[in-house]
């Protein structure tokens, strides 16, 4: 289900079919059949909720509606719900892209979209917080040694308990740099490889891509209506003005050249026509 959401929302931030493409790159994933096949794992339900969420929330900026935040909020607290040692970087990136979009915010919506994610994390917090004695620790983080995960690695090194309690809660397992590029070696750039390869060529053809639209080229800019928050206008900046100027100069001079070269009976058949056309717009 997860792969119909992810060609949903690709599909509306480039096209429907770089949105079909995308869908079968996901499908055809092994890692994505691998952890789907383990029940009992949380990756696969936390990957699966967090696309569904990023999903319904790029639709609610588009159209506001109550639906859409609800579906972000319940998603979102369902991938914290399997995965909370994962809250610190996805709600970082959330605060990032909201602060970005964040003339699009609809704050009545945004407000139920919020109380999901707390009343579907809340059961999760409380049994947290009667296990390991806190709401946001989990079983990663605990520091007794004899509970400790045999996967572990460096411990955090210990510069005052406010910091250790933080810099746990980020790194559960320890820091230690030399397993992390071992890991990111064996499952980004081996398993991996055929799907990590065509994303950054992707991604580099992206970046190098110069037309951003009218509003990041300078040329135009919106302008909030402050009664009504899903209407906006867009105008022209001086600079678009100036581009306009030359562009409406540069189609008279060619007009006024192709008539040139005409005879005068098609000279004013064609003139005509453009009052025809103008009279009709």
């Amino acid at each position: 289900m997860a792969g119909w959401w992810l060609a949903a929302w690709i599909g509306r931030l480039f096209s429907p079919r770089i949105g079909l493409v995308s869908q079968l790159l996901f499908y055809a994933q092994p890692l994505v059949w691998f952890y789907a096949s383990r029940g009992l794992w949380p990756n696969g339900l936390f990957v699966a909720s967090l696309i569904i969420a990023w999903s319904s929330f790029d639709r609610w900026l588009r159209h506001r509606r109550w639906f859409d935040a609800l579906m972000a909020g319940t998603s979102l607290g369902l991938a914290l719900t399997v995965r909370t040692s994962e809250l610190w970087w996805v709600l970082a990136v959330l605060v990032i892209y909201a602060l970005i979009m964040r003339q699009r915010w609809h704050w009545p919506t945004a407000f139920l979209g919020l109380t999901a994610v707390v009343l579907v994390c809340l059961p999760v917090a409380w049994f947290n917080h009667q296990t390991y004695g806190s709401w946001l620790s989990n079983g990663y983080s605990i520091a007794d040694q004899a509970t400790q995960p045999a996967m572990a690695m460096a411990d955090v090194p210990d510069s005052g308990l406010a910091f250790s309690s933080l810099a746990k809660s980020f790194f559960p397992f320890g820091i230690n740099l030399t397993n992390a590029l071992s890991l990111v070696n064996r499952y980004l750039l081996f398993f991996i490889a055929p799907w990590i390869i065509p994303g950054w060529l992707g991604l580099s053809l992206v970046l190098r891509k110069k037309d951003y639209g009218l509003e990041r080229g300078g040329y135009a800019k919106r302008l909030a209506d402050k009664k009504d928050r899903r209407s906006i206008s867009v105008v022209l900046t001086s600079k678009g003005r100036r581009i306009a100027k030359t562009f409406r100069a540069t189609v008279q001079a060619r007009w006024y050249e192709l008539l040139r070269s005409l005879s005068a009976e098609d000279q004013e058949n064609y003139l005509r026509l453009l009052k025809k056309i103008r009279e009709a717009v």
